[in-house]
């Protein structure tokens, strides 16, 4: 159980780490097209 916790806190990591990456290429892609 406790392993399972690890891998699953370890996932949600990677999950939000992801989602701001792809929040920061969002970002950078309507700043080109804004101009």
């Amino acid at each position: 159980m406790n392993a399972f916790d690890d891998r699953l806190s370890t996932a949600g990591v990677l999950f939000i780490f992801f989602l701001k990456r792809i929040q920061d290429i969002l970002y950078k892609i309507n700043a080109i097209h804004g101009h």
